[in-house]
């Protein structure tokens, strides 16, 4: 049993290892793993090879189309590299605020979650959660009494389509 768990384990490691040997391979010298991938998808975007993904190029993906007119920040039809990397530094911030959002949204429910069985009364939000308690009556959807994630989930999603509606 021990020799097959080694055996194991040994076989891992050099998949590892072959793995980054090969992917290092591919990189040019002092070049970083993700810039070889990033260079690629670049290439394979701007066919014309003039530097830049213009209207044309970008219909071969259809959310870069779909978002091309709000990466495009200068308004020449053409995205640089630059614009697109912006594109992509706020994107991942925009995800890394939602996820922090989601953290904190859920260590703020286990808090508030006294009896720890998942759900929110109206005994357990006492004054530490004022908003929430006059919202109560219209989050809790199937009227028990209680608010558990899923209802907390469906009411924010509703504000946020409503809100949206009333935006446009």
């Amino acid at each position: 049993m021990r020799l097959t768990a080694f055996h194991r384990l040994a076989a891992a490691l050099a998949a590892v290892l072959l793995t980054s040997a090969a992917s290092a391979a591919t990189r040019g010298p002092g070049e970083p793993p993700a810039a070889g991938a990033a260079a690629e998808r670049w290439a394979s975007l701007d066919r014309n090879g003039d530097g830049a993904i213009d209207r044309r190029e970008a219909a071969a993906r259809p959310r870069l189309t779909e978002r091309f007119d709000r990466i495009d920040r200068n308004g020449d039809g053409r995205l640089a590299r630059d614009e697109v990397r912006e594109a992509v530094r706020l994107a991942e911030a925009r995800r890394d605020a939602r996820q922090t959002q989601s953290r904190a949204t859920r260590a703020r429910f286990d808090w508030l979650d006294a009896n720890d069985d998942r759900a929110l009364t109206l005994a357990e939000l006492g004054d530490h959660a004022p908003r929430l308690r006059e919202r109560f009556v219209a989050i809790d959807s199937n009227r028990d009494g209680r608010l558990v994630r899923e209802e907390l989930r469906a009411y924010a999603r509703a504000q946020r389509e409503a809100k949206g509606q009333r935006g446009a």
